[in-house]
């Protein structure tokens, strides 16, 4: 993350690939606000995460108990002109809705 954040002061704009596995890589330490910071740095960039990239990031907020919070971002991100086409938001709706129901 700190060559991450050296690179970003400095003015570059990483790859698509880059932003990918930083995020994925922050989701999966649980360092999940950091990587919300990621994707909103990578849209204002002009580059969208993939499905997996966002799945990665929701699934984990549901698992740390955030489905609320989970829910919300994904909303957010729908709305964001550019972040995802509808049959992503789709998808990652239809997996939350799954991943974080209850379990008895």
């Amino acid at each position: 993350m700190d060559y991450f954040k050296e690179m970003r002061a400095k003015g570059l704009v990483p790859t698509a690939t880059v932003y990918m596995a930083v995020v994925c890589g922050l989701a999966l330490e649980r360092r999940l606000d950091e990587g919300i910071e990621v994707v909103s740095d990578m849209l204002r960039n002009g580059m969208a995460p993939d499905l997996l990239t966002y799945r990665t990031v929701l699934e984990e907020m549901c698992r740390e108990g955030r489905a609320d919070a989970a829910f919300e971002l994904l909303e957010e991100l729908g709305r964001t002109k550019g972040a995802m086409d509808r049959r992503t938001d789709s998808d990652l709706l239809e997996g939350l809705h799954w991943l974080c129901q209850p379990r008895e």
